[in-house]
């Protein structure tokens, strides 16, 4: 190393050095990765798979492209959040246990979609098509009165409805998570079958 070189190195070092500027990325590595995944899921998925239109769900094809009957569950966020955009379009805005208004047309309107078998414990049918009731959040509470269960299902003012879908929904469900259905409507499901 050379006279001039250490002069130059110790100019350099006098000098401020520049500062580091770190911004947060709106996404994480792991979050872009998941979402590449979902998209070529999805992909699959329709390419396999049809659109039923009329019920709004994801149903399989047979050999001959004839819609077979059982259900077939969307995986991830995005497809919860279309099952809600769905469901959202069927609202009336009317809560057919006590008539109240609900929240159809609102921002929040995923308030007033019931579950009539619950998203956390029957997760083979968290998304089909017939898995709700339109039920009011505020007012009399109808939807929270339900979830809690101290709204008695059976002296629901839709529980012939309640009846009807579930007994659509029945063979869709996952084996191991019929054991959670209410007796109740259990009894009444296999009067139905």
């Amino acid at each position: 190393m050379g006279l001039e070189e250490i002069r130059k190195l110790k100019e350099q070092a006098s000098l401020p050095k520049p500062k580091k500027y770190y911004q947060i990325p709106r996404k994480s590595a792991k979050k872009i990765a998941m979402e590449k995944l979902e998209i070529k899921i999805e992909f699959v998925k329709t390419t396999k798979k049809s659109y039923d239109g009329n019920r709004k769900g994801m149903f399989e094809l047979d050999e001959a492209g004839i819609l077979g009957t059982s259900f077939v569950q969307p995986k991830g966020n995005a497809g919860l959040q279309r099952w809600f955009e769905d469901r959202h379009k069927e609202m009336v805005g009317v809560c057919k246990n006590c008539g109240c208004k609900t929240q159809r047309g609102k921002e929040n309107y995923k308030n007033s979609i019931a579950h009539i078998f619950p998203k956390a414990y029957f997760k083979s049918v968290a998304t089909h098509p017939d898995n709700w009731i339109e039920l009011c959040f505020y007012g009399n509470s109808c939807h929270t009165n339900m979830d809690n269960k101290t709204l008695d299902l059976i002296e629901m003012n839709c529980w012939a409805e309640i009846v009807e879908k579930a007994t659509r929904i029945y063979p869709s469900i996952a084996a191991n998570e019929r054991r959670r259905i209410p007796p109740i409507l259990l009894e009444y499901i296999k009067t139905e079958l």
